[in-house]
């Protein structure tokens, strides 16, 4: 799962990178959780959307 989540990341950096630089993605699990810190130079415009079973966050 979290493979999948970070080749996505790896894959939408060029995408992301054309309206800001994306200077970092780091990661860490837990057992109940993983989270995803996204870090770029100036602050993102961005939008969130929530999707059913299994929760999804999509930036």
């Amino acid at each position: 799962m979290i493979n999948i989540l970070i080749t996505t990341l790896l894959l939408l950096m060029p995408v992301l990178a054309q309206a800001n630089n994306l200077t970092a993605i780091r990661y860490w699990t837990a057992p109940d959780y993983t989270r995803v810190v996204l870090d770029f130079d100036s602050p993102p415009v961005y939008q969130l959307s929530k999707q059913g079973a299994p929760k999804y966050l999509i930036i």
